[in-house]
């Protein structure tokens, strides 16, 4: 199965394959937070984390992509790629 395996904020483990663009969140008509969320193999779309601005999503979107890029290097050497784990802020 290919994906990153991700430990959401409330704790489920889900082997993503993609993810979709930050979303705002709203309460009483006022941005609550930005959301993320992964598409995995059966079209399921999980919560992952929410994030008090745009640019703590899009950050850790890009911690995402340093985690991916960094277990590439030790792929071989490893038999299972550890799971990357969504802040909590």
């Amino acid at each position: 199965m290919n994906g990153i395996w991700i430990r959401s904020q409330d704790k489920g483990l889900h082997n993503v394959i993609s993810f979709k663009a930050p979303g705002a969140e709203y309460w009483e008509s006022k941005i609550k937070c930005y959301s993320l969320y992964g598409v995995v193999c059966n079209g399921y779309v999980p919560f992952l984390g929410e994030y008090a601005t745009k640019e703590r999503a899009l950050q850790v979107l890009d911690e995402i992509q340093q985690f991916i890029a960094d277990c590439q290097h030790c792929k071989d050497d490893k038999m299972f790629t550890p799971a990357f784990i969504m802040p909590a802020e």
